[in-house]
């Protein structure tokens, strides 16, 4: 699989990308689960299904001493007819239901043989944002890293995302690991795993990439994620489990 590794945010107009900080040690994977479980309901707090979303987003915890996932939505205009604000939304909220964030990801239709020669049939979660993006948007997610405190929305668990950059600096590195655990009877997903990152972006955005993540199978399929860094001084973040529901 081809990916465009370590991408920073181009303009807020195009998003064309620009290398940044060093991606190490990333390998796809490709997983199937046979006989996994029924369909679940949307996250309670919504479903986000089209436009530009950071879906595995790391920040700090309120001492700084331990990762936190989340997701992070900033600019509303690329969510069009979304309920959801700009902000962070923690993944410690989570809907009862689900055993997933209170909010969770539908890959539409639109995202079908988006990537026909590379991947067809297959829906796809795209490396690279399509010219025609602004005018026809598709599910565009990717994973990112806050330099700077980001106020959250939700009910409850912390008020604010804490910027990496309180305890850690530019020559650290994160390193997330994606783990498909559920899927539709039949159900593949393939995406690189692990993703380890420096933080060498920008000051308010250490980490920003985008890369081809394929379901082949309708349904829903959910994702154990964590994150961890090699600085001894603060320890990985709480797994998370995002959930995606493929729609045919």
């Amino acid at each position: 699989m081809n990916t465009t590794l370590g991408t920073s945010r181009g303009t807020r107009a195009r998003r064309r990308a620009t290398l940044v900080g060093a991606v190490a040690g990333s390998s796809a994977l490709l997983l199937t689960l046979l006989g996994a479980g029924p369909s679940q309901a949307a996250g309670s707090a919504g479903t986000i299904d089209i436009g530009h979303v950071d879906g595995l987003h790391v920040a700090l915890n309120e001492d700084g001493d331990q990762l936190v996932l989340g997701s992070n939505v900033d600019e509303d205009e690329f969510l069009p007819g979304s309920s959801f604000e700009p902000g962070y939304y923690p993944g410690s909220e989570v809907n009862a239901a689900t055993g997933t964030p209170q909010y969770d990801f539908t890959v539409p239709q639109a995202n079908f043989n988006y990537e026909a020669d590379t991947h067809p049939n297959t829906w796809v979660l795209p490396a690279d944002e399509p010219s025609s993006f602004v005018d026809n948007p598709i599910l565009y997610l990717g994973i990112a890293g806050t330099g700077e405190d980001l106020a959250r929305h939700g009910t409850s668990g912390p008020d604010v995302a804490y910027g990496l950059f309180n305890s850690l600096s530019a020559t650290d590195h994160i390193t997330f690991n994606i783990t498909l655990v559920s899927a539709p009877s039949g159900g593949t997903s393939q995406f690189p795993t692990p993703q380890t990152f420096d933080l060498g972006g920008s000051a308010s955005e250490p980490i920003h990439h985008h890369f081809d993540w394929t379901f082949n199978k309708a349904g829903v399929y959910k994702f154990r994620v964590t994150a961890s860094t090699d600085n001894a001084a603060v320890a990985a973040s709480a797994p998370v489990t995002y959930q995606f529901t493929v729609e045919d």
